[in-house]
């Protein structure tokens, strides 16, 4: 819930934090992917759902989110 008001606040440019607010929910979503690697490295083998459908999707959305912020 918390993720959705910081990218509204980030889509009205609510006081110039649309860089901030993208690029702070964009290395939260792939520090997340990044964590899911991690424990398949030290966990056994998961099913595809709901572990790598989880990282696929943290990883493509920290990409676009990431591609979005004017630098």
């Amino acid at each position: 819930m918390a993720v959705a008001a910081v990218l509204t606040a980030a889509a009205v440019d609510a006081g110039g934090i649309r860089t901030g607010a993208v690029v702070t929910v964009g290395g939260a979503l792939a520090g997340m992917a990044l964590g899911r690697l991690v424990s398949r490295l030290a966990d056994r083998a998961t099913p595809f759902y709901p572990i790598w459908f989880c990282f696929w999707v943290e990883t493509v959305t920290a990409a676009l989110l990431f591609s979005s912020a004017t630098w």
